[in-house]
């Protein structure tokens, strides 16, 4: 028996050409050649999410390692240990050579100037620990080189030098001022106010003749004698301090 033949549509006929056919068939080899490269043919058959890890973000190594950093902000990405962070190696050089707590000259740099060295205050205050030249400054400078003159502008711009001058003058906060508080975490917490206050008027508006001796004590006198500003500082302080003893393992 003869099939019969169904003849093609004229439109087909026109347009369907082996040409066209030959674009058609170049479309689909790009298209899997890209597929090819940029993610392989299962993504373009399956459109499987890729699991592979992304790379860091330059800025974000950036901020993790120079002076714009927040250390220990995010627990859970550093748990259990303190990271790195900027000035370390000089901040625990100055914590030994000073005695003093390394929980300390971090908390009070990361206060003062979040570890920028070129940080200024419209008030005089440069560098990392914030050292006015006339006035701590003067002091440390006399205590460590028995020199009395006011550190120099490359003095205090210098991380290491301006962290050892900050530093010896929270030692003669303690010692000269309030030495004879017997708590050290009320001690601590007078220096701090005194570092940011003065020590003049911590003695004069805070303790006058009635002797601070408990951390409870200090922290209600800071509260109705001292300026805001200086009792959210000494709150910030503590609080680095106790974040960096808790993650290090080193008391604060």
């Amino acid at each position: 028996m003869k099939q019969k033949v169904v003849a093609a549509h004229p439109l087909i006929e026109q347009y369907i050409t082996p040409l066209f056919i030959a674009f058609i068939a170049a479309c689909m080899l790009g298209l899997l050649v890209s597929a090819w490269r940029f993610g392989g043919m299962q993504s373009l058959f399956n459109a499987q999410p890729s699991h592979k890890p992304l790379l860091p973000d330059a800025d974000a190594l950036h901020a993790a390692y120079y002076s714009n950093a927040d250390p220990i902000h995010d627990m859970d990405r550093f748990p259990g240990h303190v990271p790195q962070y900027a000035y370390a190696k000089e901040v625990r050089k100055v914590a030994v050579e000073l005695d003093l707590e390394e929980s300390l000259l971090y908390a009070v740099a990361r206060t003062e100037s979040s570890f920028r060295p070129d940080a200024r205050s419209d008030r005089g205050a440069v560098g990392l620990m914030q050292v006015v030249a006339g006035a701590g400054g003067r002091e440390a400078y006399k205590r460590l080189y028995k020199k009395s003159r006011n550190p120099t502008e490359k003095e205090l711009a210098d991380p290491y030098t301006n962290l050892k001058l900050g530093g010896a003058y929270l030692k003669i906060l303690r010692h000269r001022y309030f030495g004879q508080v017997e708590d050290r975490m009320a001690q601590t917490m007078l220096v701090l106010a005194a570092y940011n206050w003065g020590p003049s008027n911590v003695r004069r508006k805070l303790i006058g003749k009635s002797p601070l001796q408990t951390r409870e004590q200090v922290l209600k006198a800071l509260q109705q004698g001292a300026p805001t500003e200086t009792y959210q500082y000494v709150r910030k302080v503590m609080r680095y301090m106790d974040e960096f003893a808790r993650l290090s393992g080193r008391p604060a």
